[in-house]
């Protein structure tokens, strides 16, 4: 437990002052020194694990939440532990959401999905303000020209049905 007492002390007081604030400090104060920072998150643990936790859990990773299993009796602790366990569960879930849809992006595109001409079928409006208005002459008249191509084959697939 010592071991991992330490590497939480460590990674918390290796943070900036401007990501943590270990202490109130005046404008052009200069910033702690890592003895002092060190000194007041051991003082700060040592004191109060719920103040800990509440001060500075933001910054622990989800294998630092067994160490506090210890203090498991008192409420406050249980309490940051809880909502600790939640945030960190929603970042996983935030990232597993992101992998997804990175994922997906490439099929999307495999199927036509963010061609020009897809994409002003969904949104006409919307396409013509985005996109076609910084499109220049040639790039309309190609636009244009694939419209009436589509369209000539969309007929002409209706007709031998």
């Amino acid at each position: 437990m010592s071991d991992l007492r330490n590497r939480i002390i460590d990674r918390v007081s290796s943070k900036s002052s401007d990501e943590i604030r270990f202490k109130s400090q005046a404008r052009g104060e200069p910033d702690l020194m890592p003895s002092e920072k060190r000194k007041i998150v051991t003082d700060v643990l040592d004191k109060s694990p719920a103040q800990f936790l509440f001060r500075f859990g933001l910054t622990l990773l989800p294998s630092d939440l067994p160490y506090f299993e210890q203090f498991r009796g008192d409420f406050e602790v249980c309490y940051h532990i809880r909502n600790l366990e939640e945030l960190l569960n929603a970042d996983k879930l935030r990232t597993l959401t992101k992998n997804r849809r990175f994922a997906a992006v490439p099929r999307l595109e495999k199927s036509g999905y963010f061609d020009d001409l897809e994409m002003q079928k969904r949104d006409p409006l919307l396409y013509e303000e985005l996109v076609e208005k910084y499109m220049t002459n040639e790039e309309k008249r190609a636009l244009q020209n694939a419209r009436e191509l589509r369209c000539d084959k969309s007929t002409n697939q209706s007709i031998n049905y």
